[in-house]
């Protein structure tokens, strides 16, 4: 698809090529960055499989996902990163682009936009969910995750109660959250845009937006 883009940008004809005169990478930046606003059809795919991994966190009752877990387990849900025990030798390629989602640009993206909402606690893990600020317990106090003996861990259990002592328990159930949006949900045409910044980042030093 991106091929049969850019030949068509170029003008090429019956298989022969001309010069491409601007970057791709270039060509699908958004016109403010310098570009030319072609959409990148990568992320494009990206933003539809993000569609997916949301609803494989929050649509809980479809059918869809109930055959998924047929097939898959029922240890691959519910969790925001999926490593290689999520794809099995016989994994479909939609499934396979699933569990790899956020692994690939240079940082795990998906995983830093995704957060708990706490509710009455029973669906959140306390050390690996993200339920309070950026990281999870098990990131910021990994010397008490691992029952350590180590003289400064009185420190991190000061820190500990400190962030335990604003969180606030209600009757509600608990909810993941998209960091990007104010209402917590994942919304496939804005996130285009969201997923086009992450692969064609803002040039640092000018101002190109009347270039084009």
């Amino acid at each position: 698809m991106r091929r049969i883009q850019r030949e068509f940008l170029w003008g090429c004809r019956s298989g022969r090529k001309r010069v491409n005169w601007v970057k791709w990478e270039d060509v699908c930046r958004p016109k403010c960055c310098g570009g030319l606003g072609v959409r990148d059809i990568r992320a494009v795919n990206i933003s539809l499989l993000t569609k997916w991994r949301w609803r494989l966190l929050t649509d809980d009752n479809s059918t869809w996902k109930q055959v998924l877990k047929s097939k898959y387990g029922n240890t691959v849900f519910g969790r925001v990163e999926l490593g290689e025990d999520s794809r099995p030798w016989f994994s479909s390629l939609w499934w396979r682009d699933i569990g790899s989602l956020g692994t690939n640009l240079e940082t795990n993206w998906f995983s830093q936009q995704v957060v708990k909402k706490i509710g009455n606690g029973r669906l959140t893990s306390f050390w690996k969910d993200k339920w309070f600020g950026d990281n999870s317990l098990l990131d910021r106090f990994p010397r008490l995750f691992s029952v350590s003996t180590q003289k400064d861990a009185s420190v991190q259990m000061d820190e500990l109660m400190a962030l335990i002592e604003v969180a606030n328990l209600t009757e509600e159930a608990d909810m993941w959250r998209w960091k990007p949006e104010d209402n917590g949900e994942y919304s496939n045409p804005d996130e285009g845009k969201f997923v086009s910044k992450a692969y064609h980042p803002r040039r640092s030093g000018s101002d190109l937006r009347s270039v084009w």
